[in-house]
């Protein structure tokens, strides 16, 4: 993330950052072999729109939580999408059931 996106006389400055969303649509192109694009054979290019799910805060599980998807909306490569994930709805809030972070460290114990 552009930490200068909104001031585009300043020089990017990127900084890592984990981004939660609702995939609205997923986007086919088919492109052909064209010198115009330096395409020698035929290409697919994945896109997906992505609607930001603003995370007002988390807790000590890495648990997100959010009230709205009321987001901006990105169109994105699909490749860039690291992991999917669900959602619990309580209390007026929707939890956002995340694998990849602390969670997935967790181990049935037998007993």
């Amino acid at each position: 993330m552009d930490k200068f996106a909104n001031q585009p006389w300043k020089k990017p400055q990127f900084e890592l950052k984990t981004f939660f969303g609702q995939i609205q649509h997923v986007i086919l192109i088919c492109m052909p072999a064209t010198e115009e694009l330096r395409l020698n054979s035929p290409e697919t290019i994945i896109l997906a729109s992505i609607k930001n799910c603003p995370v007002e805060h988390h807790n000590d599980l890495d648990m997100h939580y959010y009230r709205n998807v009321d987001g901006y909306m990105e169109i994105i490569d699909i490749a860039a999408i690291q992991c999917l994930v669900g959602r619990v709805f309580d209390c007026g809030w929707w939890t956002i059931i995340d694998q990849s972070g602390k969670l997935a460290c967790t181990e049935a114990l037998e007993g």
